[in-house]
């Protein structure tokens, strides 16, 4: 469990749900079928989302996903937008990942549509659910599919191998 009160700044990222701006685990199933339609069909790794992660590798300064600064995949490889995008909704759970594998279930704001408050940057106090087994092992599904496809179809075997161990500890601690 969680202390009530602690501080989580690494709580931020991810998409928002619907109107009210709070991100949950259920949005890992978004995750998982973004990276199985890259695995499945060609055509939609060249799929140009005219994101700010377009063209670029993992490790470029404009990608804002990673865990943490060590987190750059093999530094190279340039991945499709969509797994950017996919990686973009699993941020959140990564960063907030504890060491021994547990997940947050969800985030949410103390005030919903507040303008110019966005989900890297919220200008409004965030509040955290507690670690969850359901929530580890939604983000388990997803970490392991993205995890193999950006290692099996993309080529970065350094993310994908750092996703499917996230997987397996979120899987461990859930288990457990």
């Amino acid at each position: 469990a969680s202390t009530p009160g602690v501080e989580n700044p690494n709580a931020w990222g991810g998409w928002h749900d619907a109107g009210d701006w709070d991100r949950r685990i259920q949005h890992c199933e978004a995750i998982y079928f973004m990276a199985q339609i890259i695995e499945i069909l060609p055509a939609v790794r060249d799929l140009d989302l005219n994101l700010p992660e377009s063209g670029k590798a993992f490790a470029h300064a404009d990608v804002k996903a990673r865990r943490d600064t060590g987190d750059t995949g093999d530094g190279a490889t340039v991945l499709p937008d969509l797994i950017h995008e996919a990686l973009w909704g699993l941020s959140l759970w990564r960063r907030t990942q504890r060491a021994d594998g547990a997940i947050l279930g969800g985030v949410e704001y103390s005030s919903e549509n507040i303008s110019g408050s966005v989900s890297w940057n919220p200008v409004q106090n965030t509040f955290a659910y507690d670690y969850e087994d359901w929530a580890a092992y939604k983000f388990a599904m997803a970490a392991a599919k993205l995890g193999h496809v950006i290692k099996t179809v993309c080529g970065d075997d350094t993310l994908g191998d750092a996703l499917i161990d996230e997987a397996e500890a979120a899987w461990d601690w859930a288990e457990d």
